[in-house]
């Protein structure tokens, strides 16, 4: 997260509670889009299915170079575990204000910020009215391990059923109008004695 410490870099709440979570790296077969997709889901306390997650798109992603060296989970689910645990808290503390009292009482469950006595809002409800272009704080605490419901998990891997059906799944698979293929050709070296 520090060459991109705005948590709209990584996160975006839809108006239909929809979280969009955006990373630079690739699936390349590992299942990281899959195990990203459940760090974020599980921060944010949403169901994975609420979760969509764009891989790579330079337009729209964080540049963060190669994927290589079994680096991304490290790397990218890092950073957007901790975007996650930040917007989670960004979002409680919309509703402490709302509501006037003080954002550790409260506790989210499925997209929903609760205050234990009846008063609700839903994530799309405060991310209305809270800007997530804002920089992430280095000490916001991740969930505890007993309140994770995801991490640790099997859960459906979003990269097989194209995999398993020979449609494209990776990066490698994009055909682009115009595309050319090429290789390099090594000329003749000389004879080594």
């Amino acid at each position: 997260m520090a060459k991109f410490p705005d948590l709209d870099a990584w996160i975006r709440i839809a108006p239909d509670g929809r979280v969009t979570v955006f990373t630079g790296k690739v699936e390349l077969g590992t299942g990281v889009k899959t195990a990203m997709a459940q760090l974020a889901a599980d921060e944010l306390d949403v169901a994975i299915e609420q979760v969509d997650l764009i891989t790579a798109d330079t337009a729209l992603t964080p540049n963060e170079g190669v994927t290589a060296g079994s680096q991304t989970l490290e790397q990218s689910g890092t950073a957007i575990a901790n975007a996650a645990a930040n917007v989670r808290l960004l979002l409680a503390e919309t509703a402490a204000a709302r509501w006037g009292v003080v954002a550790t009482t409260l506790f989210t469950r499925d997209g929903v910020v609760l205050d234990g006595q009846g008063r609700r809002a839903t994530y799309a409800e405060l991310a209305a009215s809270t800007s997530l272009a804002v920089r992430a704080r280095a000490d916001v605490p991740r969930k505890r391990l007993a309140a994770r419901r995801l991490i640790g998990r099997s859960v459906p891997r979003v990269d097989l059923p194209a995999k398993l059906t020979g449609l494209p799944s990776y990066v490698h698979d994009m055909t682009l109008p115009g595309m050319v293929h090429a290789r390099v050709l090594r000329g003749p070296r000389p004879a080594r004695d």
